[in-house]
């Protein structure tokens, strides 16, 4: 699988050069072009912008904040400006529910319709109880 992955640090390198390691094809974007020059020797392609990312079907974000993200992924060039429809975007990292949410929400009015998928401390209590 062709995976795009953003956020390059002591939590996304490990997930990503894993991803490389396990066979999938890897396409990182970061912000410091000395770690996406480490990163050749793992196996892992550096992409050049945000744009390169969005051609692929699937990217995973470990950004290191709620401002980093929306960054990402709504600013001029963003993943949600660029991405085709069907692109699925899956963010991790430090971000609360209310971001997700609202991230969410931006992410359906856009023509990707990046579906978002939760993680169970974004739930209710009482919807996690019944699942």
């Amino acid at each position: 699988m062709e995976i795009g992955f953003v956020g390059a640090g002591r939590v996304g390198r490990p997930m990503l050069v894993n991803l490389a390691a396990a066979g999938h094809g890897v396409t990182v974007y970061d912000r410091n072009a000395g770690v996406l020059a480490s990163l050749r020797q793992e196996g892992v392609r550096p992409a050049g912008s945000v744009r390169d990312l969005a051609r692929l079907p699937i990217t995973l974000s470990m950004l290191p904040d709620g401002d980093s993200a929306v960054e990402f992924l709504l600013d001029d060039g963003g993943l949600l400006t660029t991405a085709r429809p069907g692109h699925c975007h899956v963010l991790m990292g430090t971000v609360g529910p209310e971001l997700v949410r609202e991230l969410s929400a931006e992410a359906a009015k856009r023509p990707s319709g990046s579906p978002t998928h939760w993680y169970p401390g974004a739930w209710p209590r009482r919807a996690r109880a019944r699942s």
